[in-house]
């Protein structure tokens, strides 16, 4: 589905998004308002860039998922893990999903390890790539905040160990195992993304 068949949709949500500070987007979403949604729809907050936007579905190639904002801000997932974004400054350029955290969330493995890579664009316009070893475990039930409140969700942790502080990602699934909402690093620049399923 094109972004140009949930523009309509998103237009009065996404209104106070030209904020200079980070907008409060959760506000806009009450349950009667995401009931009336007739698209999918993504929440992205980025609290390190002091940005938020809603996102519906533009394409879709396989498990690849790219979302996009009205402001043409893209963010592609595989599996629900983001591995690119554009329209943003300092752009993931590209990532590979080192394991699937819906998949091992389901096989109630207890941990594992692998490696993910991340590519950036340097100073000098080319493509800068690093590899981490990442530790992958299911951890117990949290309360976690979501649109409509707080919810008890577990959780998968990505840790990848680095020079410097270590990447922690989060993937959080509800009670039929579907993830529902993610922390996951985009860089040192933009931080970490909060990426919430609204419906």
């Amino acid at each position: 589905m094109r972004l140009f068949a949930v523009g309509i949709a998103l237009t009065a949500l996404a209104a106070c998004g030209a904020k200079e500070e980070m907008p409060n987007l959760r506000g806009q979403l009450a349950p009667q308002v995401v009931a009336q949604l007739p698209v999918r729809v993504m929440l992205v907050e980025l609290p390190q860039a002091e940005s938020a936007a809603l996102t519906g579905i533009d394409t879709v190639n396989g498990d690849l998922v790219t979302w996009r904002s009205l402001e043409d801000q893209a963010l592609t997932l595989e599996n629900g893990v983001v591995v690119s974004t554009r329209g943003l400054a300092f752009d993931l350029m590209g990532s590979n999903v080192g394991l699937v955290p819906s998949e091992f969330f389901r096989q109630n493995e207890y941990q594992t390890k692998a490696v993910r890579s991340f590519s950036f664009l340097d100073g000098e316009n080319k493509l800068s790539t690093v590899s981490y070893e990442c530790l992958y475990e299911i951890n117990p039930a949290e309360i976690v905040p979501r649109l409509n409140g707080r919810a008890e969700l577990s959780s998968v942790s990505e840790t990848c160990i680095r020079p410097g502080r270590d990447i922690e990602n989060r993937y959080y699934f509800d009670q039929t195992s579907h993830q529902v909402t993610s922390r996951q690093w985009l860089g040192d620049t933009l931080g970490y993304a909060m990426v919430e399923f609204v419906n």
